[in-house]
């Protein structure tokens, strides 16, 4: 193909001074449109502006490329932040100065036209770059066959898209459909932010689009997937869905653009490889659960969907069809007609998902399949109800329910909804006049609300919550069942306790698991139950890591669950066994708060996130568990003169972590305080006067004189004011110091106390004997040097670092993986790169509440990790390992009353 055409109409653009605008590019697009297959070019001015690209290639209803021009000969090796962000999640990107074209995926670059003596003149030999030109034009969307391939692409696109939302509704020209669709939401959801609406509306719109693909078909389709595609594939089960893609698509190019890239991407996604994927990855049968918590971790947005976990779904949902079959009578369980069913906090729709299977399979069990289109429009849907102020978690509820009614055999062929419903925590319907949004939305909101349920399923972040539901929505009369999940110290904590009055009043049969983090509650009252103290209670705990409770809860259900019957009583109501409760309430509350122990402590500097390398006026820095960083403290502080010989203990509520250098105020939560253990002459001020003697450099130990007494009596050992004594004759402030320190790690005593030290500062038991102290002390030690990693380079490490390229933490990772017959577990930080022979519970565990070997990587994501921070998460690894071995140690010790 000859190119003088567009060397003489670029050489015109050049003499006119035109290095990069609309007009140059037109002899660009022309050129293009020459080529074979007759590919149609966008030349929109908007589009860059928008962030986006310069120029958009459109072929067979797809968008398959995108054009970023510079000035005309400008350097291709240097890329200003558009074609960086761009050439991250676009997957075919052209760049060109107009003489020659690269492509950003493979770094191949042709010439097309040279530049001499300020001419424009063709290239000798221009085969290569039409070539290339050609291949750009061909190019088909990336073929995934991946679950996470395809989560990462949307996560991506998703956190694009999202910026391109906040852009655009921040900007002085916002897109007309787009800024009706702001104004109307806030005006129907009170207090919603730009960005969190973008938040919403960008997870809503890709979710739409990838849940569409899958409704779209497999490999028997033969017509690609586009963007129209996506209105008509929405269920009917969501008249607002529908809707809300109808108008999506009369957005202009400055955002509709990148939703058409994810159209693009979903083209050519093999949707039978991602199902099965899915399907060894696991044992969920519907895969847009599953692909929603994977593109969570890539896209990381403001807003997390509340989810449940699976096993945690089908042990409430078995719960109640067990108690509707075996209390109320009811055949069929939930897949009664009589039996109303709302879920409260719909989040993802992980509950509705078990629930419509758990309805299915009562139907196969009774042998009545052949009625299941029927059952569905006339008696399934009408009857269960779901409420929702989350749009993203409203859509892929929908989205999520569709697919599962799909796989079951249903025909869709009536218009009856799913009853899960847009509700705001506040607000009224918008007016609607001249608005077809405002009306979509005034629509939902107007849907019905059950009055009167005989189910109500949900999770709540406070006990008084899920009570105001229960007792507004349960027929008194007919009874009815509540399964919600609770905090996990509602059982006991002192601030619940009007709560668990009126439950106990309310509600004849409680059934209460009680895991370290959650209380799972069914709660049944009986068809004319009077309401008194009579009802019975039934208790059973699990405390266990969470993993290991899941998969308990996969093995087990209501009527497998060992109960033991409790009977509570006034004043208190605790819903724990009580036998040793109050002593061990009294029992804690006389141990020592640690601010009365150590006296004298600061909060963790403020300011911006801590450096990872260091400079000028910088000091070292715990910003993390084991992650040290660097910055300019901006507050004053006293002089704390931490080092390998003055550690100190952070504390932020139940949390406990020590160190040697100073630390971030969020090391540990909102607010960590850091407790030296000693003061020096220059903090005087600080501390009224010590009783104790000063050691080296005039330091005395920041510690209660009355807790030494008592401590030197029951021990029968002398104080010692510095260092360490000889635990037989003697101790010093560091003994003190390491016996604290592995009481409060103890999982027996966080067990122990959880109820009641998980909102407070600790408080320290006096040792039972010396045998006890002098043990714990010498495990605190270990258990210490651990974890400020003293003298950690000498350490063998346990852990290797495997794969090809790149040493780059990829979004979306971390991931922990498995493999049969290999030691241990496998941490990639990218696809091909991880850290190998790291068993499960070192990747699990949390020091300090945080879970440092994903948090670490986690917080690095997009860096190259270096030979240094190799070793050093390799060390992490270590300290971690032995500390297991310590914590086990501290426990054979340690004997709570």
């Amino acid at each position: 193909m000859d190119t003088s055409e567009y060397t003489r109409a670029l050489q015109r653009e050049y003499a006119a001074g035109h290095t990069n605008t609309y007009s140059t590019r037109q002899a660009l697009k022309s050129l293009i449109e020459r080529i074979e297959g007759k590919p149609h070019i966008e030349n929109d001015l908007t589009l860059a502006d928008a962030g986006g690209p310069d120029l958009v290639l459109h072929k067979g209803g797809l968008t398959t490329g995108y054009l970023l021009t510079t000035d005309i000969g400008a350097d291709l090796n240097t890329l200003d932040e558009r074609a960086k962000s761009l050439r991250a999640i676009l997957p075919n990107v052209l760049l060109t100065n107009y003489l020659d074209v690269r492509l950003l995926a493979t770094g191949q670059t042709a010439r097309l036209a040279t530049r001499r003596s300020g001419q424009i003149e063709p290239e000798r030999s221009t085969g290569d770059a039409l070539a290339l030109l050609r291949q750009f034009t061909l190019a088909a969307p990336p073929h995934l066959k991946s679950s996470l391939e395809l989560a990462h692409y949307s996560g991506t696109l998703t956190a694009r898209l999202r910026d391109v939302l906040i852009s655009n509704l921040t900007g002085d020209a916002p897109e007309r459909n787009l800024s009706t669709h702001w104004e109307t939401w806030r005006a129907a959801f009170a207090d919603i932010t730009p960005q969190q609406f973008a938040d919403q509306y960008a997870q809503a719109i890709i979710f739409g689009l990838v849940a569409a693909r899958m409704r779209h078909g497999g490999a028997g389709r033969q017509q690609p997937f586009t963007l129209r595609d996506a209105i008509w594939d929405q269920p009917s089960t969501s008249p607002f869905m529908r809707g809300l893609f109808q108008q999506v698509t009369q957005f202009d190019s400055r955002v509709l653009w990148i939703i058409e890239a994810m159209a693009t991407v979903l083209s050519g996604v093999d949707i039978d490889a991602v199902r099965a994927d899915f399907g060894r990855r696991s044992r969920q049968e519907e895969p847009l659960g599953q692909l929603y918590i994977a593109f969570q971790a890539s896209y990381k947005g403001s807003q997390p969907i509340r989810d449940m976990p699976e096993s945690l779904a089908i042990y409430l949902v078995s719960a109640v069809h067990e108690l509707l079959h075996r209390r109320f009578k009811r055949v069929l369980g939930v897949a009664d007609e009589a039996v109303q069913i709302t879920n409260a906090a719909v989040g993802s729709g992980t509950l509705l998902f078990f629930l419509i299977q758990q309805i299915y399979d009562a139907l196969r069990q009774q042998q009545q399949l052949g009625a299941w289109d029927g059952y569905v429009s006339e008696d399934l849907l009408p009857r269960i109800a779901g409420f929702e102020s989350s749009l993203a978690a409203y859509a892929i509820t929908h989205l999520k329910v569709s697919l599962q009614l799909s796989t079951t055999g249903y025909r869709f062929a009536s218009n009856q909804p799913l009853n899960v419903c847009l509700r705001p925590p506040a607000g009224i319907p918008p007016t609607s006049k001249d608005n077809p949004f405002a009306e979509l939305l005034r629509q939902e909101m107007r849907r019905p609300e059950p009055r009167l349920v005989q189910v109500l399923l949900g999770q709540f972040d406070d006990g008084q919550a899920a009570l105001d539901t229960a007792l507004r929505t349960i027929n008194a009369a007919e009874g009815g069942i509540a399964a919600l999940l609770l905090p996990g110290d509602f059982l006991d904590q002192p601030a619940f306790h009007p709560t668990r009055t009126l439950i106990l009043r309310f509600f004849s049969d409680l059934y209460l698991l009680r895991m370290p983090d959650v209380t799972i509650a069914i709660l049944l009252r009986r068809p004319n139950w009077q309401g008194s103290f009579a009802g019975r209670v039934y208790y059973s705990a699990r405390n266990d890591d969470t993993e290991t409770n899941l998969n308990w809860l996969s093995d087990h259900t209501l009527g497998s669950t060992s109960w033991q019957e409790l009977h509570p009583h006034e004043p208190d109501y605790l819903l724990v066994p009580s036998d040793n409760q109050a002593d061990r309430l009294s029992h804690y509350q006389q141990g020592w708060p640690i601010d009365e122990i150590m006296p004298v402590y600061s909060i963790g500097l403020e300011g911006e996130t801590p450096a990872f390398s260091s400079h000028d006026h910088a000091v070292p820095v715990l910003y993390r568990p084991f992650d040290l960083r660097y910055m300019q403290p901006q507050q004053q502080l006293f002089n704390l003169r931490l080092h390998d010989d003055n550690i100190a203990l952070c504390v932020n509520g139940g949390a406990v972590f020590c160190t040697t250098t100073l630390v971030h105020q969020h090391l540990l939560g909102e607010q960590t305080c850091l407790f030296p253990l000693y003061v020096y002459p220059d903090t005087t001020r600080l501390v009224t006067d010590s009783p104790f003697a000063p050691g080296e450099s005039g330091r005395r130990p920041n510690l209660n004189a009355n807790l030494i007494l008592r401590l030197a009596e029951m021990l029968d050992m002398t104080f010692v004011p510095d260092g360490r004594g000889d635990l037989k004759d003697s101790f010093g402030p560091l003994d003190v110091f390491h016996y604290l320190y592995a009481t409060f790690n103890s999982p027996a005593y966080r067990d122990h106390y959880a109820a009641f030290g998980n909102n407070e500062i600790p408080r320290l038991p006096l040792p039972d004997s010396a045998r006890q102290f002098r043990g714990l002390a010498r495990a605190g030690r270990d258990l210490a040097r651990l974890h400020v990693l003293y003298r950690a380079d000498n350490w063998p490490l346990v852990s290797g670092f495997h794969g090809p390229g790149t040493n780059r933490i990829d979004s979306g990772y971390p991931h922990y993986v498995e493999l049969a017959g290999e030691p241990g577990g496998r941490i990639y930080i990218n696809r091909e790169k991880f850290f190998s022979s790291v068993e499960r519970p070192l990747w699990n565990m949390n020091v300090g509440g945080v879970q440092v070997l994903r948090e670490w990587l986690t917080l690095r994501e997009g860096r190259l990790l270096g030979w240094r921070d190799l070793h050093e998460y390799q060390k992490i690894i270590v300290a971690l390992a032995r500390s297991l071995e310590v914590l086990n140690e501290i426990d054979e010790v340690y004997a709570p009353d």
